[in-house]
């Protein structure tokens, strides 16, 4: 692993999100990496993660999520960054079931609803086959 991403999704309580650029990494390498994002899961017990039906992290022209656990490989050159966007899907009803405390707390930002895993992984290591 070359680095781990933890997003956390607060704000939001339902709907389609996108939020470009929200995450980096720069290759401070003397050389070339060949890589992959590989989507770890939730890392909190909030008991809401259920509540997303589908989160991924996008980056280098390929993505990895709860749909597609491990990305298509992609480079990043030495001394260059990359940003990637996340994107997420709320189920509708959550604004219904949490009390005025944690949504309000939620909403402000003051609170995660959930949090999840991705890493950054050398191409290399998964072998040829996974695309």
């Amino acid at each position: 692993m070359l680095h781990r991403f933890i997003v956390y999704i607060t704000k939001d309580l339902s709907g389609v999100h996108l939020y470009r650029g929200s995450v980096k990494y720069c290759n401070k390498l003397a050389v070339d990496l060949r890589v992959r994002l590989a989507f770890g899961g939730p890392v909190t017990k909030t008991g809401l993660e259920e509540w997303v039906s589908r989160i991924r992290l996008a980056m280098g022209g390929t993505w990895a999520g709860s749909d597609r656990p491990v990305s298509d490989l992609f480079e990043i050159q030495s001394g260059m960054c990359v940003a990637g966007d996340v994107e997420y899907s709320i189920r509708d009803g959550l604004e219904d079931e949490l009390d005025f405390a944690r949504r309000k707390l939620i909403s402000d930002g003051k609170l995660f609803m959930a949090g999840y895993e991705f890493d950054l992984i050398d191409g290399s290591t998964l072998g040829a086959s996974i695309s």
